[in-house]
């Protein structure tokens, strides 16, 4: 028999999220990392650099507390990848923090999709219950075609492409495609099966905006006779920076489905 959920356990997932950060800068103090030897020593002068550290710190954490008890293969995986993370994380010759951004951006996605895959074996009737087949096609078709058209505006209207044949630059368009499609998918998801409005209302306003930002931005650059090709637009952190979105989108949607059941 499943045990009972915990009345404090949200509170123990929200402040394992808070604190993982801050408490991994000590933990590379602890371990001696040789390439980040000031944690919190150096400022960036991009916000969305903060945001890259802290949201995939943050959710590695709190998957340990809040997997733990039912996912705990998943809670095994992220606990291994936030003590792992000094080993792989690439040298940072500014001695920077923020050479973890990336590994554990890639590390909070595999751990994530280890966690779906665990909780869809675990619970294959509510999983069938949760993804009908309906909502599945209508967020597969709307992210699909939001990817296309935010590929066409980024490259047709804004004029920004991909800066050579790189492995590292084949990587973040791969990246911003999938994101794309993740933007798309999760509020047309969640209005297609539980009609829920508010996710697909932010993400709109955050593809518009960004959007109309950037073509402001490309708009005085073009006056200027100013290259853009390899300009970082609110655009592009839009779709660099997608799972803030989709978190966003989801939190949101909880947030409407729980007004909805005290109303």
């Amino acid at each position: 028999m499943p045990r009972p959920p915990r009345r404090h356990e949200p509170l123990g997932v929200l402040l394992a999220g808070a604190l993982t950060p801050a408490l991994f800068a000590a933990y590379l103090v602890l371990v001696g990392d040789p390439y980040l030897p000031e944690p919190f020593g150096r400022f960036p002068a991009s916000a969305m650099l903060w945001v890259f550290y802290v949201v995939p710190l943050g959710t590695l954490g709190a998957a340990v507390i809040g997997f733990g008890p039912r996912l705990r293969v998943s809670a095994g995986l992220a606990l291994l990848a936030l003590l792992g993370l000094p080993w792989y994380a690439p040298s940072a010759p500014d001695g920077s923090l923020f050479a973890v951004n990336f590994p554990a951006l890639f590390a909070l996605i595999v751990v994530l999709v280890v966690a779906s895959a665990e909780w869809i074996v675990r619970n294959p009737n509510r999983a069938r219950g949760l993804f009908t087949r309906r909502a599945t096609r209508v967020g597969l078709a709307v992210g699909v075609a939001h990817a296309i058209l935010a590929h066409l505006l980024r490259t047709g209207v804004f004029g920004y492409g991909i800066a050579g044949p790189s492995l590292v630059s084949l990587g973040i368009a791969l990246w911003m495609t999938v994101g794309a499609i993740f933007l798309g998918a999760t509020p047309s998801f969640l209005y297609a099966r539980f009609r829920l409005v508010t996710p697909t209302l932010l993400v709109a306003g955050l593809f518009v905006w960004t959007a109309w930002d950037t073509w402001q931005h490309v708009l005085a650059l073009r006056e200027s006779g100013a290259a853009s090709a390899l300009a970082f637009t609110p655009f592009t952190g839009y779709l660099v920076a997608w799972f803030v979105g989709v978190a966003l989108a989801i939190g949101f949607g909880w947030l409407e489905q729980q007004l909805r059941q005290i109303g």
